[in-house]
């Protein structure tokens, strides 16, 4: 029933019907570039002709992409099972299928030297400050060494993100670095997952990326795939939270080698695209990402891939240009020769080597197989009673008649013809295996023993000059992670929490969206590609503990000697072992007293060191000299030249003096 107003205004003519319709939906060019694109799926807004058009063209771009990948691949693959020792179809049950570990071991060994680098404790990300120490307020004040106090707790915060939040970063760490070396290439993607509402940055296996070979880089590649594999459950949720469009979908009965027709829950292939679409149908593309079901080619989502704020548009109010977000860090461990964009590794480098040395490892084992096994003929009379052909068994002790005698059974049984393993093919087998081992890693960075005799210095100059190699590949890793860590960084100032707690030592902290999105920080690895061998931080520690009295800062070096120490045995907060000057203030005078006493008595012992060795040299001099003299009384042109030499050595053990002199007076005025 209508209420007294309706009546009124129906009695006066002035009703109109209420339009129950619901209001039309943004069309899609009202809502790009603006707030309501985020987090929307574009595909909702495409007429199911358009959807068609993109999922064709996606599926196009990714079959040339690929196809441009083929020769890299067909070099990739067989490294793969290579490194992976897989088993051989034999052509006979008792020849050889052996395959020498060269490349698996080199793998191995790069991988062990790399992870505790990256790795070191909790410590995985450091903060570094752009410009001066600086931070600006609101109201204009500046608070000197307020950066500093950020960076720190940023540096904690993605170092707590990285090993305990994400609980896949490490692992996947640890299975790229060994796959690296094997593959030459790994990738990581950096996204927000809206479903665990928190980031991610897994590894990505470089058979699921497809990058046009040719392309200068990931980032600025007209596009990049990554085939991703649903299993059917996630599909339905994907479906039912409208993270992807609710169509029907195949079931692929699985992926690749994979596929089971029986099997109901076998993962299903997507394409997920990144690239450029003109959607708006201004004549200029804007970045996005695509999904597609592979075998029918359907487009489930389409996301924009750009920060509004990185949005540019000209003077008429049109998009100029658009900076797209990059999701994928790619690392090589050896650039292609030939330009291309994939990368090459141990397993390239090493195959053909490693291959030789399987097939002469596997001819000498059939050699020496056959010559410990002799077959040939023998005459047919002698085994009458048995099978043509057959096995003569005998038992230890055992004599076997026949009818015929010593010399005409001796003509009766012709061996085959063989020869023991080749002294040549062994030779050449282990000047292989040293030559693999010159590309791979060397006897002494694998922990072998150099020798007794073997100088520490000659040690040293060895592991430097082993670890030249990898030493650019170590910056390439650490390219690849502060790449990794930008966009980490970027995801925290969108998606964190404007107070987020965290816990570092079993401190609880705090920090905030604000502190990321302040300028004048950037974030890097903690790892130094410049320190690869645990000898090379010795050696640094080593060096710093030789400037301890000689008028520096003795307490910080000593910290930075423990921390140093600390990366090489695992030691975490190296921090409690330090004196702090409330400590000092706290010995008791009589301990102090002690400590001066033993500080005196080390002091006499370096001078009566300084002075023996003096006298040593000056006993020397003098030999030197009569030496010289009884040299000179029998021939006399040889004087000058044992002055001379004299001189020489004289000078030498002056300037020494001087130069000890002036070091033991400079600790002293150092130590009071």
């Amino acid at each position: 029933m209508p209420d007294e107003q309706e009546t009124q205004l129906i009695e006066q003519g002035r009703w109109e019907e209420p339009d129950d319709k619901p209001p039309e939906p943004p069309e899609l060019k009202d809502i790009l570039f603006t707030q309501q694109v985020l987090n929307l799926n574009l595909a909702e807004y495409l007429e199911d002709t358009e959807l068609s058009k993109i999922g064709e063209q996606v599926h196009l771009d990714y079959e040339i992409d690929k196809r441009s990948c083929a020769e890299w691949w067909v070099r990739t693959e067989p490294a793969i099972d290579l490194a992976m020792l897989t088993l051989e179809k034999k052509d006979e049950d008792w020849r050889a299928a052996v395959k020498f570990p060269l490349l698996t071991v080199a793998a191995l060994q790069f991988a062990a030297r790399a992870f505790p680098n990256i790795v070191k404790g909790k410590d995985i990300v450091k903060g570094k400050i752009i410009g001066k120490d600086v931070l600006l307020t609101s109201k204009g004040e500046e608070i000197q060494g307020g950066k500093t106090t950020i960076k720190n707790r940023i540096s904690e915060h993605m170092s707590w993100q990285l090993s305990e939040q994400m609980e896949e970063w490490v692992e996947d760490l640890d299975k790229g670095l060994l796959c690296l070396p094997i593959v030459g290439e790994e990738w990581k993607k950096t996204y927000f997952c809206p479903v665990l509402k928190r980031n991610m940055s897994v590894r990505v296996p470089s058979s699921n990326m497809v990058i046009n070979y040719w392309a200068k880089s990931p980032d600025t590649a007209s596009r990049l795939t990554e085939k991703i594999d649903w299993y059917p459950n996630e599909i339905e949720e994907k479906k039912r939270s409208g993270y992807i469009l609710d169509v029907d979908i195949p079931v692929d009965g699985g992926v690749g080698d994979k596929k089971d027709s029986m099997d109901e829950d076998a993962p299903v292939r997507f394409l997920e695209q990144h690239r450029w679409l003109d959607l708006d149908k201004d004549g200029y593309k804007e970045s996005y990402v695509v999904t597609i079901h592979k075998s029918s080619k359907k487009v489930v989502r389409i996301y924009h891939r750009y920060d509004l704020k990185n949005v540019e548009r000209g003077e008429d109010g049109r998009v100029a240009r658009i900076k797209p977000v990059s999701y994928y860090t790619q690392t090589v461990f050896y650039h292609s020769p030939d330009g291309g964009s994939r990368g090459m590794g141990l397993g390239n480098l090493m195959r053909p080597i490693n291959e030789s040395i399987n097939k002469i490892l596997n001819n000498l084992i059939d050699s020496g197989t056959l010559n410990s096994n002799p077959c040939g003929f023998i005459g047919k009379m002698i085994g009458h009673d048995r099978k043509f052909g057959g096995q003569i068994l005998l038992k230890l002790g055992e004599w076997f008649k026949t009818n015929f005698t010593g010399d005409d059974l001796r003509k009766a049984i012709v061996p085959l013809p063989t020869k023991e393993p080749s002294n040549v093919l062994y030779l050449l087998l282990g000047m292989l295996i040293d030559a693999g081992k010159q590309l791979g890693i060397s006897e002494l960075l694998s922990g072998e023993s150099p020798g007794a005799n073997t100088q520490p210095t000659t040690i040293l100059a060895l592991i430097e000059q082993g670890l030249k190699v990898f030493s650019a590949v170590y910056l390439r890793i650490h390219r690849g992670l502060k790449s990794e860590f930008k966009k980490l960084y970027r995801l925290n100032s969108i998606y964190l929490d404007e107070k987020e707690y965290f816990t570092v030592l079993d401190n609880q902290k705090a920090i905030g969206k604000i502190d990321y999105n302040i300028e004048g920080i950037d974030v890097i690895p903690v790892s130094n590609p410049n320190e690869i061998s645990d000898m090379q931080k010795m050696l640094r520690a080593e060096t710093l503990k030789t400037l301890l009295g000689q008028g520096f800062k003795d307490q910080a070096i000593r910290k930075r000697y423990l921390e140093l120490i600390a990366e090489m045995t695992g030691i975490e907060n190296v921090q409690e072992f330090m004196l702090t000057d409330e400590d000092l203030k706290r010995i008791p005078p009589e301990i102090q007293l002690e400590m001066n006493k033993f500080e005196l008595e080390k002091k006499k012992f370096e001078w009566e060191k300084f002075t023996g060795l003096y006298d040593n040299l000056k006993k020397q001099a003098m030999a030197a000299k009569a030496y010289a003299e009884a040299e000179a009384a029998e021939l006399g042109p040889q004087l000058d030249e044992y002055k001379s030499r004299l001189d020489r050595e004289l000078k030498e053990i002056e300037a020494f003096m001087k130069f000890e002199l002036e070091t033991m007076k400079a600790k002293k005025e150092a130590n009071g």
